[in-house]
């Protein structure tokens, strides 16, 4: 098995996984281990219909627990997420705006997911709704503070921002333990998957969604190809879920690629040793 995940390269994948953290920690963050510049709000929607996602987030603890994850980052200026009703699904990042989680994403994400007890099948392997919930929502929260960051540390971004903070958010997924790798890798396909009767625009600044999933593939094959080689081409021609066989051989040039930038760019200069190993200490999935 080729697994590359390792302690360094997984700040963000401790900083910002907000969904997958214990409701203790939220409720009690041990000392240090909250971002003072992440201010935070769960805005009242005016739709009554979306109340309820509002009241989930809040039970969850979802935006405490990312106060807590990003502990670890040295912030140059105040950070601002909020849950929000947007009119639209999802609103993209503008530089020096909040981060948005809208009440709309919440809202069709779990309309999209399986029922409890549903399990359905993902190319060759099976889905269930925790996955379903879990990953397209994980995936949203750490691509749009990806955009925060790199504005925020001033970072180069060479193409496309959007599809950068793509790879950021495939990569911090992919540096979890396997099984939460799995949970958010599986669950933001199928979410990406679903959407790929979507009409394309070649003027969005976002890849169409079929781009995506694919780029999410890549990623998580490169990090783990024994775990992730369901997805990958078996037969001579590759079904419409799999990542073709001269796409994954080029994919962990492109994961080095990734993990050497996000070190030099990131972890190196911006994050916070002791704080980054103390939170390495907690149980993330104690209470999900």
């Amino acid at each position: 098995m080729t697994f590359r995940r390792s302690a360094a390269t997984g700040v963000l994948a401790s900083a910002l996984l907000a969904v997958q953290a214990p409701v203790a920690i939220a409720q009690n963050p041990p000392d240090g281990l909250k971002n003072p510049l992440v201010e935070i709000s769960y805005e009242v929607p005016r739709t009554a219909a979306l109340a309820e996602f509002r009241t989930r987030l809040q039970n969850r603890y979802v935006l405490e627990k990312l106060q807590v994850f990003l502990s670890p980052l040295n912030l140059t200026e105040k950070l601002v997420v909020k849950a929000d009703e947007c009119g639209v699904p999802q609103i993209l990042y503008t530089r020096g705006a909040p981060v948005v989680l809208c009440y709309e994403y919440v809202a069709k994400v779990d309309a999209d997911a399986p029922r409890i007890g549903q399990v359905v099948q993902l190319g060759q392997t099976e889905l269930t709704r925790e996955e379903a919930l879990v990953g397209p929502i994980t995936q949203l929260v750490l691509h749009d503070v990806a955009r925060a960051i790199f504005h925020m540390y001033k970072l180069p971004v060479w193409g496309n921002a959007e599809f950068a903070a793509d790879n950021v958010a495939a990569y911090t997924m992919v540096n979890f333990s396997q099984k939460t790798a799995w949970k958010t890798v599986v669950g933001t396909a199928w979410f990406l998957k679903s959407g790929w009767d979507k009409p394309v625009d070649i003027s969005d600044i976002r890849p169409h969604v079929a781009q995506r999933y694919f780029a999410l593939l890549c990623v998580a094959y490169a990090a783990d190809q024994a775990q992730f080689e369901p997805f990958v081409q078996q037969g001579a021609r590759p079904k419409v879920y799999e990542l073709p066989a001269r796409r994954a051989n080029k994919c962990l040039y492109d994961y080095e690629k990734l993990s050497g930038a996000f070190m030099k760019t990131i972890f190196e200069p911006h994050v916070d040793r002791p704080k980054f190993e103390q939170l390495r200490k907690l149980e993330w999935l104690k209470d999900f």
